[in-house]
């Protein structure tokens, strides 16, 4: 009798959690959709598994200087969305703006039992930029697309050191809004460090609403500057586009690699010869004042410009036109 209780309660609830589980996602958004008709997709073969991957970018033309190029990577946890507030501005100022999504976000793939790292993400870049005869560009990028940045930095260091420029794409300048880059100071928010458990991330991947998501995306928004009713629904349309609440945890390997390569990194912008630009957003709370602080310690010849106070982790959302106008200051400084 026990047995059958235990039953009538429990086969009810399962089948209620399989159903949630397979819920079908968020549809796209008018805009995240007009934004799909103005890109393509590259293909990625993984070497690890053996797969190809299909990679969203937009190669798109402005009214700058012929050949002035500028190469933009989002961060977590969205996709090149982020980027829209300030592409029109961006497209008076360069020749050609290429803005890709990573592997695991947006409108790319999301295999949901992939090992991503930083390393392949900026394998798909050099790849997608050979495709597009990409040979140089000013860098602009925020958050984990700073470290995928960070990386080719590096990467692009070496080259100069060996007199080989010309094997990969040559960066002009190197310029970012907020982004974790020294373990000490960083703090991600609870559902960040939640998901990057092993176990506990597969479990919320799988069980994560799109009201807990909202909720976690807005925390890292202003107090002033949180996004639109019609904004939210565009950003949770990519998150959850292709699965991705079940890449998430894999996604965010990222943070591990951020502890065992932070002396690579870091060290990329201490010794690079190119201008670095950093344009802090003061109400971000996974990247505090002390991270401003600290950079300006650990990277003294670089440049910085402070965002108005009420603005969190989307500089180039929440204040665009701040963004811009720090922005090509900036690049005026470095290109005369």
């Amino acid at each position: 009798m026990a047995l059958l209780t235990t039953l009538t309660f429990a086969i009810p609830a399962v089948l209620a959690l399989l159903a949630y589980v397979n819920q079908p996602p968020p549809p796209l958004t008018d805009d995240v959709l007009a934004m799909k008709r103005t890109g393509s997709y590259f293909n990625f073969h993984s070497a690890e598994f053996d797969e190809d991957y299909q990679v969203f970018y937009r190669d798109l033309r402005g009214d700058g200087a012929a050949g002035k190029n500028v190469f933009l990577m989002h961060g977590f946890p969205v996709s090149s969305y982020d980027w829209n507030e300030v592409l029109p501005g961006l497209q008076e100022e360069f020749d050609r703006l290429v803005v890709p999504e990573q592997l695991g976000y947006g409108l790319s793939d999301k295999p949901p039992g992939h090992s991503y790292t930083i390393a392949e993400q900026a394998d798909i870049v050099e790849s997608l930029l050979k495709s597009l005869r990409l040979e140089d560009a000013h860098f602009l990028c925020h958050d984990t697309g700073l470290t995928v940045c960070l990386e080719l930095l590096a990467r692009f260091n070496q080259r100069a050191a060996d007199d080989k420029l010309s094997s990969g794409i040559v960066i002009r300048s190197f310029a970012f809004n907020n982004g974790g880059m020294f373990s000490a100071v960083t703090t991600p928010i609870l559902i960040q460090r939640m998901a990057a458990l092993p176990v506990l991330g597969t479990i919320i991947g799988a069980l994560l609403p799109t009201s807990v998501a909202v909720r976690n995306l807005e925390s890292t928004y202003g107090p002033r500057t949180k996004p639109s009713p019609a904004l939210r629904k565009s950003l949770v349309s990519l998150m959850f586009h292709k699965g991705g609440q079940y890449a998430l945890p894999r996604v965010l390997h990222y943070i591990h690699e951020r502890l065992v390569f932070e002396d690579r990194w870091i060290g990329a912008m201490q010794t690079t010869s190119i201008p670095v630009h950093y344009i802090y957003s003061p109400a971000d709370p996974v990247n505090l004042e002390a991270t401003f602080q600290h950079f300006k310690s650990a990277v003294p010849k670089a440049t910085t410009d402070r965002l108005p106070e009420h603005i969190g982790h989307f500089g180039m959302v929440e204040d665009p036109e701040s963004f811009l106008k720090f922005y090509k200051r900036f690049l005026t400084s470095v290109t005369n």
